[in-house]
């Protein structure tokens, strides 16, 4: 069953009526039909549009705003962390329903922003969305979806976890913001650094991750022509995380600190993806910047977090000890 092209549910073999819970009011949606067979061959979709009438009683009829697309946390081979931008709504946001591939797995009070999906099967990628609802039980349209792989059971002690935050910095244009772009540039002429910022949960004592014993930074080069360079760049701490990616430029960017944690000194090549030791930089929970630069005057253009799967964009790969 489909709304809007969406997947809402998939019901057993033998049912065939359904009940849409999450329908926006005032609004009218198309809803699909397909059939699957045992070898997973799907149909083609009838469709049918149904009004769905406002709010009775004359109250409130206005849908929250939609909250923003699902932010990765910690991923283990059983659990994802989720985490999204709150909706607003004129009288009040009262909850966020969760969405796992298409079914409604939870919903959390309208303060919480936040849940952890458990239960999961190793080795299996999952798609999230987020919808918002208010008192009179007006829905906000779905969020955007966010995919997450959780690892293989056989990893045991590794964590994963996307970047919250990504943004390019260009001294050559240093109170422009850049971190609406799908690319991280490192480049010393014009000089171009970039910054990640992650927020790491999950280890220390008591949790199935008590130490911290390496740390890599898993970076993707793009596939257009000049994304490739001779050198990937160093890494290093920033002195603090206090940057957002809507805001951030070259003159108000957390300064690198130290000698680089890590570095890429060989060429990178186009569509290829690396791996860098950053354990000196992440000791534990907490949240973490690294500034990356480069030497080359041909710079290197990674996937950022921005329009890219999460095949492709930045990710912080932690081994337990």
């Amino acid at each position: 069953m489909y709304r809007d092209g969406t997947l809402l549910s998939t019901q057993p073999a033998g049912a065939t009526t359904f009940s849409d819970e999450s329908a926006p009011s005032g609004t009218t949606p198309v809803y699909g039909v397909s059939a699957i067979d045992a070898a997973g061959n799907e149909s083609a979709r009838s469709t049918v549009s149904v009004p769905v009438p406002p709010a009775s009683g004359g109250g409130d009829v206005s849908a929250p705003s939609v909250p923003g697309t699902p932010v990765v946390g910690a991923v283990t081979a059983n659990s994802v962390a989720l985490s999204w931008a709150a909706s607003s709504d004129d009288v009040g946001v009262t909850g966020y329903r969760v969405f796992r591939d298409g079914t409604q797995v939870s919903t959390t009070n309208g303060s919480t922003t936040s849940f952890q999906d458990t239960g999961l099967a190793a080795s299996t990628t999952y798609s999230y969305t987020v919808q918002a609802v208010d008192a009179a039980a007006n829905a906000s349209g779905m969020s955007g979806a966010r995919s997450a792989t959780t690892s293989s059971s056989a990893m045991g002690g590794k964590l994963t976890f996307a970047p919250t935050d990504d943004a390019t910095l260009d001294a050559s244009a240093p109170t422009t913001t850049l971190g609406s772009t799908n690319r991280l540039t490192v480049d010393a002429s014009p000089v171009n650094d970039f910054l990640l910022k992650f927020s790491v949960s999950g280890t220390g004592t008591g949790s199935t991750c008590p130490t911290v014993s390496a740390a890599k930074l898993r970076l993707t080069v793009g596939n257009t022509a000049n994304d490739n360079s001779p050198k990937g760049g160093d890494f290093r701490a920033a002195v603090n995380s206090n940057w957002s990616e809507s805001t951030v430029t070259y003159n108000t960017a957390p300064a690198a600190t130290g000698a680089p944690a890590g570095s890429i000194i060989t060429s990178v090549a186009l569509n290829t993806t690396y791996l860098v030791d950053v354990t000196p930089i992440i000791t534990g929970n907490g949240t973490y910047t690294i500034r990356a630069s480069s030497t080359s005057a041909d710079g290197a253009r990674y996937y950022s977090r921005n329009g890219n799967p999460t095949t492709q964009a930045p990710e912080l790969q932690i081994t337990c000890g």
